[in-house]
């Protein structure tokens, strides 16, 4: 059994070994329900926390995007908060793309697909960390294995972006903001909305925190506990990642921060890795 398969299965089986489970900061809420081969650029990204021992101690979930067929973006604090080197190289990353395979299990039946082999993130994100406008990571996977779902990419779309503009965003997980974390099931959704800011590095969106306050389709959609990474798009190219997000008052509006990529400090991170 490889390495990605043995950690698939940690994944499953951390609800019942009692072990350690953390999530990110953002999820999809008030979202619409598709199916996991629906959107096939985005992902589901999982990394394994051990201590200086190696020890598995639990994991963090997070959402990522295909932008070739072997790089994938996704939001820095993904990566957790060890330093990276010099040019934001992080030592033997343990980001994993996993799919649930079964959602109605318990534990849900996961498989692993592929692990990264490379991880970096913008280094300016270490001085701050958390949420700021430096938060983005690429992550260089092997290329596809035989059997592999086509890797289908998003390209980025590097432009000024204005208030009133119609976005998507994508991400797995909690479609409740108001249960804080207690109603997740893990299965991809998709929401729109539209900017209701774009300023200091970040485009902003407001909408509901509870599914029931919004319509069958994902209109104001936001984000929440989880989803981390994920994309927002402006007619299918790639205009943000999601950085941050929470709910104003109790059972009230979420505004939603995702990097803005057209902004310099995105554009210069990405022009290395020649985005």
């Amino acid at each position: 059994m490889n390495a990605v398969l043995r950690t698939a299965m940690c994944i499953a089986a951390l609800n019942s070994c009692g072990l350690r489970q953390e999530t990110s900061l953002v999820k999809i809420t008030n979202g619409k329900i598709v199916a996991e081969a629906d959107f096939p650029a985005v992902v589901n990204l999982f990394r394994r926390i051990v201590d200086k021992q190696g020890k598995f101690l639990g994991g963090a979930t997070c959402t990522a995007t295909w932008i070739d067929d072997v790089t994938l973006i996704t939001a820095a604090h993904c990566l957790g908060d060890e330093d990276s080197d010099s040019v934001g190289m992080m030592k033997d990353p343990q980001l994993i793309v996993f799919e649930i395979v079964d959602a109605t299990t318990d534990p849900k039946l996961t498989k692993g697909i592929t692990q990264a082999s490379e991880a970096y993130r913008n280094k300016a994100w270490e001085t701050n960390k958390g949420f700021n406008k430096y938060d983005l990571a690429i992550l260089r996977m092997p290329p596809a294995q035989i059997g592999e779902r086509p890797r289908q990419s998003i390209s980025i779309n590097h432009h000024l972006v204005t208030v009133g503009t119609s976005v998507q965003i994508i991400g797995y997980g909690f479609n409740n903001m108001s249960l804080f974390g207690k109603g997740g099931d893990d299965l991809k959704r998709i929401g729109n909305n539209r900017i209701d800011s774009a300023k200091n590095g970040f485009l902003n969106i407001v909408g509901k925190v509870k599914d029931s306050q919004g319509g069958p389709t994902g209109e104001k959609a936001s984000a929440g506990n989880g989803d981390s990474g994920g994309p927002m798009l402006e007619d299918g190219r790639l205009i943000g990642v999601a950085s941050g997000g929470g709910a104003e008052g109790v059972f009230a509006r979420g505004e939603s921060s995702y990097v803005d990529l057209n902004s310099p400090e995105s554009k210069e991170f990405l022009a290395r890795f020649g985005f």
